[in-house]
């Protein structure tokens, strides 16, 4: 069967004085239908630049995408005019942004927004539309929707905001959701409903869903494949289960030793060393090295490629021949 969505040697850039900066390279990645699959990485990993990307949301200038392909059910959305992006956009692939305070309009009612969305895309009137846009809110649990869908962001909470963020990209029902931090600035049981939700809405409308997060945790109860970024590439693709048993690169074990347990009495949590390098100023060789453990000198010299170990892939000189492993 033919996935749903397919991204294929995806690379974004930024155009500067001095010529073009590569915020993502080579980001390959599927999407089957009713999948979750889940980008994690720390901020600066080019993972809201992969989910910007794929809807051609990038600011154009200074940001273009400059190769490799976006395919939705086998149409390369790289290809289409901005008035069939439109169709797309919100339609069949809808996006749940990082923070709704910002991304909610202050001066018109929830109601009114979700309505907007409603009538662009779908044959309906305008008190059909007001109508759905209710029943949308119901659907995320917001309660006494009627009452809500009059009022205005700011009269509602961060998890309020949220949900209504959450019925805005489902109102027409597409066939793929990105969700870029959904849980950001939410405390623990307010996440743990806003996931719940969404899970319960996946399953019912069979949504495949994008899940951008740094938070592990979301992920593993979440999704069925994992991508792991790191300064703008994939380091690891797998399973949940591949990624948490068995992980293979060492930016993913950092980030799973980093994970607070409750099993284990801990004095100090693990930390990895250093940050993310700029991206305008990468080190030669493996991106991760200068923060890694486990280098070696062909680490330093030359990018190892992101391989096949069966259905499991790493880009690390570990697992290559070349690396002495």
């Amino acid at each position: 069967m033919e996935p749903l969505f397919e991204v294929k040697n995806l690379r974004t850039s930024i155009k500067t004085k001095h010529g073009y900066i590569h915020a993502i390279e080579n980001v390959n990645f599927t999407v089957k239908h009713g999948e979750i699959l889940g980008i994690v990485g720390e901020s600066g990993c080019g993972k809201s630049m992969t989910a910007l990307s794929i809807l051609r949301l990038v600011s154009s200038p200074p940001v273009y995408i400059t190769s490799g392909k976006i395919l939705y059910e086998g149409q390369d959305l790289l290809k289409l005019s901005k008035n069939d992006m439109r169709n797309i956009r919100g339609n069949k692939i809808s996006m749940i942004f990082q923070e709704p305070m910002t991304s909610l309009n202050p001066v018109y009612t929830v109601g009114k927004q979700i309505a907007e969305a409603i009538l662009l895309h779908q044959n309906v009137s305008k008190k059909e539309a007001e109508h759905k846009a209710v029943e949308m809110l119901k659907m995320v649990g917001i309660p006494s929707p009627e009452q809500r869908a009059k009022e205005f962001p700011h009269q509602m909470s961060g998890g309020m905001r949220q949900r209504v963020m959450i019925a805005m990209a489902l109102s027409c029902q597409p066939e793929l959701l990105i969700a870029d931090e959904p849980t950001t600035a939410l405390d623990v049981t307010i996440q743990a409903q806003i996931l719940e939700e969404l899970r319960k809405l996946q399953k019912q409308l069979n949504t495949s869903i994008i899940m951008i997060t740094h938070d592990l945790g979301v992920v593993a109860d979440m999704a069925q494949n994992v991508m792991v970024m790191y300064a703008g590439k994939v380091v690891e693709y797998g399973t949940v289960r591949q990624i948490f048993k068995s992980p293979m690169h060492p930016y993913t074990i950092g980030l799973l030793q980093s994970i607070p347990r409750l099993d284990k009495s801990v004095k100090k949590l693990h930390m990895i060393d250093g940050i993310v390098p700029n991206i305008d100023n990468m080190p030669k060789g493996c991106r991760f090295y200068p923060r890694c453990s486990n280098v070696m000198d062909i680490c330093k010299e030359k990018e190892p490629d992101l391989l096949d170990h069966g259905d499991h892939k790493s880009r690390c000189w570990l697992y290559n021949n070349q690396g002495g492993a």
